[in-house]
């Protein structure tokens, strides 16, 4: 789902930290950054946000291509940015069941580590709830419910505010009243929609692993263990987590055979099954010279870096 949003959205708007983790050159992007404005590259803006607000975006980069649909990618400030101006038109939460560190809270002010209460006290509602995999990774769509229940907010209808060509304001000073900002009208900035795109990760077993393509291994027992589902993945992308699975993580010799103990090809939202050992081996589901049943973990791990068909 997440790629499908990038794919979707005219243009993405990240932090100045969030675009040099993920630099991508053709990408139509909106950088915030204190320190460097103006046009870096042909299609991608880099500005202070101080200077400017969510409906004076579309102004500002109309020229090189119309935006309709933002995609708000963070980091942690970006995301104050939008929701003190109430610019968020719906939140694509997806939660793996996998922690990566401590992670990053995704307001600066929050005061709930659950990702659900924060947008909950942030003044979102879920609209729509899709289980992803087996593995508990699931989707969550919230939108504007019109009221910030954070500490020191007071009630704002937003969504009441936009419909009269406006912008709600929710004030973070105790007893000032709910204001409106007036805004040019602008058609473009009526129809924009401003996704804010999320992977939130809860708690993981310690016996978790994260490949480099972010597949998650985890550990079956018995020298089995399994690669989760995660969007758009193929059979490649999931021989090469379990290739540096075994290398990295269990640190066996390059050569050590994997076989695949899940039978090809794989279903739907589910992940695949692999053993060091060739009882129950089924078909690798690769496109490879002969049939072989299982294949060498310096071999998997090449699949990370090589464009091999996937038959999953």
């Amino acid at each position: 789902m997440f790629f499908q949003d990038v794919e979707a959205a005219d243009w993405a708007i990240m932090g100045r930290n969030t675009h040099l983790a993920a630099d991508k050159p053709n990408r139509r992007r909106i950088v915030f950054s204190s320190q460097i404005s103006g046009w870096q590259r042909p299609t991608q803006l880099w500005l202070d946000p101080s200077d400017t607000t969510p409906h004076a975006l579309a102004d500002l980069i109309s020229g090189v291509h119309r935006l309709n649909a933002g995609l708000i990618l963070g980091g942690t400030r970006v995301h104050d940015w939008f929701l003190e101006h109430r610019a968020i038109d719906a939140v694509h939460l997806t939660i793996e069941p996998v922690a990566f560190g401590d992670g990053l809270p995704v307001f600066s002010a929050q005061t709930s580590q659950d990702p659900i209460e924060v947008f909950q006290l942030a003044g979102f509602e879920v609209q729509s709830k899709v289980s992803l995999n087996k593995a508990s990774t699931r989707n969550q769509e919230m939108v504007p419910s019109g009221e910030d229940k954070r500490p020191g907010k007071r009630r704002c209808d937003w969504r009441r505010a936009a419909k009269f060509g406006k912008i709600g304001s929710c004030h973070s000073t105790i007893g000032r009243k709910c204001q409106t900002l007036n805004q040019r009208p602008n058609r473009r900035s009526n129809t924009m929609k401003r996704i804010l795109i999320l992977a939130l990760l809860a708690a993981t077993p310690a016996s978790a692993f994260i490949a480099d393509n972010k597949l998650v291994v985890r550990d079956t027992g018995g020298g089995s263990f399994e690669v989760a589902y995660r969007g758009l993945s193929g059979a490649r992308q999931f021989w090469c987590a379990a290739g540096e699975y075994v290398i990295r993580e269990l640190g066996q010799p390059v050569t050590t055979k994997i076989y695949r103990t899940s039978s090809p090809p794989r279903r739907a939202g589910n992940g695949i099954s692999f053993s060091l050992s060739p009882e129950g081996a089924k078909g690798t589901g690769l496109l490879v010279w002969g049939t072989p049943k299982g294949i060498s973990a310096s071999f998997a791990r090449s699949l990370c870096d090589l464009d091999y068909i996937k038959l999953d």
